[in-house]
């Protein structure tokens, strides 16, 4: 027996929480338009927003919006992703990697 998790979207996944995490992005991707993540040499990082790679890699995050800060703050809450907690308007933010507390520090609008 094989069974299929079916999206909203009618995108087909053989593993539930892939499935669940394909839901998640399609709701989010309003706001994900308005957030961009670049790493330690400034390059481009998109893998996905709610995927280990894109949050382990990030080294500045540019937030255009309010919906973009909201949706930060959802990926924080499904994820576990505690760093985007820190970002709590629009603007440019680096990661602060201070021994004791690392978080993100916002440079500029």
């Amino acid at each position: 027996m094989t069974v299929i998790y079916v999206a909203d979207d009618g995108t087909q996944f053989d593993d539930k929480y892939n499935c669940l995490d394909h839901e998640f992005e399609l709701r989010i991707d309003n706001g994900a338009k308005q957030i961009t993540i670049f790493d330690e040499k400034d390059r481009r990082v998109y893998t996905s927003l709610t995927s280990e790679d894109t949050y382990d890699n990030a080294d500045k995050i540019i937030v255009t919006g309010m919906t973009g800060v909201n949706t930060l703050q959802e990926i924080s809450d499904y994820t576990g992703f505690i760093g985007y907690e820190d970002i709590n308007e629009p603007g440019t933010w680096v990661y602060n990697k201070d021994y004791l507390n690392p978080h993100f520090e916002k440079i500029s609008e």
